[in-house]
């Protein structure tokens, strides 16, 4: 069994990962692959990782992109201190008696491996696939190799074209709210926005945290898109991005608790509930939730409150941020109601059209079902309406 071995922290793996094994595998054609992620990388500081369940479970997701037969370990990341190469391959060969391995790097790792620790027992272990950048580095390389071989090794030199991708650069479009679809593959870049992986804003992880707790896994994913979609309009628009994010991630914080835990935590605040709120749980989420922030957790700016509690409703005389979140709610990436794509353009273009047009969608709804519409939305309408037209109501 010929078998390849590729490490790294995969913090997380990408399509350039993805796209240097495909690279191999056509001139190789290596019988399976071994993926290891990697503990604590002995050679380079990793900078904050992902925790190794997750960065083993992205690989799996990643793992079906490859057309060879393709194997997650979790050996490194289950042993105690520094990962080094030699005692992976040492308990490899121990597991695998009949296996003959490959081990892959690229050109800066091949440059040090004779520093590498026990680097010797790396040669006696496995081959070593090399990959160079480009024609200038082949020269250097074959000398190297000669070098190596003189210590026992086989080296296999490979070109393949790298993909200008890097883990550090996704952490921080991640970070920053930016799209990462093109960089990883979609069922990884699913699993890192559903699991808020790499995000550094401390405040932010506790409050998604208590969401996660509070909804179910599709309203949670939903709050996650919300935040996502109230971050990209706030800096189209001017608005505080983390404000923006934070109270599109807790906008549903009740969203899934009884009514009638929702009436107890009512009676507890104080709060006067109107008809209209009595009569619809999801009006009443947000008026109760807003409370529920601001007595439970602590969520003290007002702009966030408000922004919370008119989500549903809206209301005339709307802040910046409570538009937005108003919007977020229907163009998030979960939404998939016909013309979600029009009112996503729109939004862009123009947030008080936007508006305009999911509150026309909603009063129509409510119409065509016979049932009440709330004053605020009518209120809100209205308002956006003379504000357009520059009057006053």
């Amino acid at each position: 069994m010929r078998t390849a071995i590729y490490g790294g922290s995969f913090n997380p793996i990408h399509n350039a990962h993805l796209h240097l094994l495909r690279s191999i595998q056509e001139q190789m054609n290596f019988d399976r692959l071994f993926l290891i992620p990697a503990g604590i990388p002995p050679h380079k500081s990793a900078g904050k990782l992902a925790g190794a369940a997750e960065r083993i479970e992205m690989c799996n997701l990643a793992r079906c992109e490859l057309s060879m037969p393709v194997h997650v370990l979790d050996l490194e990341v289950r042993r105690e201190g520094k990962s080094y190469t030699a005692e992976t391959l040492r308990l490899l060969s121990e597991r695998y008696p009949q296996d003959r391995f490959t081990l892959i790097m690229g050109e800066d790792m091949f440059r040090t491996l004779g520093t590498w620790w026990h680097h010797e027992e790396i040669f006696r272990l496995a081959e070593i696939c090399a990959v160079k950048r480009s024609e200038e580095g082949d020269t250097a390389m074959a000398g190297l190799a000669k070098e190596y071989e003189k210590e026992g090794a086989v080296c296999h030199i490979v070109k393949a074209d790298f993909l200008d991708i890097s883990s550090t650069a996704i952490r921080e479009k991640v970070l920053n709210g930016e799209e990462i679809s093109s960089l990883v593959p979609e069922k990884v870049a699913a699993y890192i926005f559903r699991n808020g992986l790499y995000k550094d804003d401390p405040v932010f992880e506790a409050y998604r945290l208590e969401i996660q707790k509070r909804l179910s896994d599709a309203r949670y994913y939903h709050s996650l898109c919300v935040a996502k979609a109230a971050k990209s309009l706030a800096k189209r628009y001017g608005a505080d991005p983390k404000k923006a994010e934070l109270a599109g991630v807790l906008h549903d914080i009740l969203k899934d608790t009884p009514k009638e835990e929702q009436l107890q935590f009512a009676q507890r605040f104080g709060i006067i509930l109107d008809n209209f709120e009595l009569a619809s749980k999801t009006l009443l989420h947000a008026k109760v939730g807003a409370a529920f922030l601001e007595r439970e957790l602590g969520v003290t700016d007002p702009e966030i409150l408000d922004a919370v509690r008119y989500h549903t409703t809206g209301k005339a005389g709307m802040s910046l941020l409570t538009r937005i979140i108003f919007t977020a709610d229907f163009i998030s990436d979960d939404r998939e109601y016909p013309g979600v794509t029009e009112m996503r353009s729109m939004a862009v273009s123009d947030l008080r059209e936007a508006m305009l047009e999911g509150l026309a969608f909603t009063i129509s709804e409510l119409t065509e079902k016979r049932r009440v519409i709330h004053p605020d939305t009518l209120r809100a309408y209205n308002a956006l309406i003379f504000e357009k037209e520059g009057t006053t109501l």
